[in-house]
């Protein structure tokens, strides 16, 4: 009687290697500010519209980046968006007179 060995040799493959999918962080960077700055914006007394104006400005930088990167990698389309409507909503509103004194 003969020990045989089991089919596919004495070991286990390898595991494999943990592959890490690119993510999306200009559209999680857009959603943040554009969401804290529609949010501050309409501080009355100028506040707002020293707090929110430059997150609003890069809301609507870091959405357009966002945009063209979730082309590339397939993740982060709606963060993207939804961070850019948010920045130039609130980028707008202040011409309207959002943050001015009520």
């Amino acid at each position: 009687m003969t020990y045989q060995q089991p089919p596919g040799g004495p070991y286990l493959p390898p595991p494999s290697p943990y592959v890490r999918v690119a993510g999306n962080g200009f559209a999680i960077a857009a959603f943040v500010l554009g969401l804290f700055g529609f949010l501050v914006t309409w501080i009355p007394f100028f506040i707002g519209i020293f707090l929110g104006g430059l997150p609003d400005v890069l809301a609507i930088v870091f959405g357009i980046c966002g945009i063209v990167r979730a082309n590339r990698v397939r993740r982060g389309m709606g963060l993207a968006v939804t961070g850019l409507v948010l920045g130039g909503l609130a980028f707008l509103s202040i011409f309207v007179g959002a943050g001015t004194v009520w």
